[in-house]
């Protein structure tokens, strides 16, 4: 019912209103029209904590910059999470994002192409490229 109230109101070349703050079951098309908003919040998070490492590599553990730096990278990852989580996806680790099709997940990696992955919800843990039958 609300995916219905969604779609009706697709914005005028700004695309699909993205509901929030729900869990979601994915179709596989359902999913590639959500990885670039994904894809998008990843990398803005994972440039921001590359550039903040490198900063903490420079910087002696004394220093109070290096707790600084050190809490920046830390809110940063928690951000991404709750950002992805809040698009009714699930962090799975840095830069790993699965997203529920009921009877498994669909798995994205930060540096993947696109939705190469598949798991079932027994075998979370490994990723299993898709094979020839995928759930719809």
């Amino acid at each position: 019912m609300i995916d219905n109230f969604f779609n009706k109101f697709k914005l005028k070349n700004m695309g699909s209103v993205i509901p929030i703050n729900s869990s979601r079951i994915f179709t596989q098309d359902d999913a590639e029209e959500l990885l670039p908003v994904v894809k998008r919040l990843t990398e803005r998070a994972a440039t921001t904590v590359t550039d903040l490492q490198e900063q903490l590599r420079w910087t002696p553990q004394e220093e109070p910059l290096y707790k600084r730096l050190s809490n920046k990278i830390e809110s940063t990852v928690k951000i991404w999470a709750t950002k992805i989580s809040r698009l009714g996806c699930e962090p799975r680790g840095i830069w790993l994002v699965d997203f529920d099709a009921g009877e498994g997940w669909f798995s994205w990696r930060f540096g993947d192409d696109g939705l190469n992955f598949f798991h079932s919800h027994k075998f979370s843990i490994d990723r299993a490229l898709f094979s020839e039958e995928l759930p719809t």
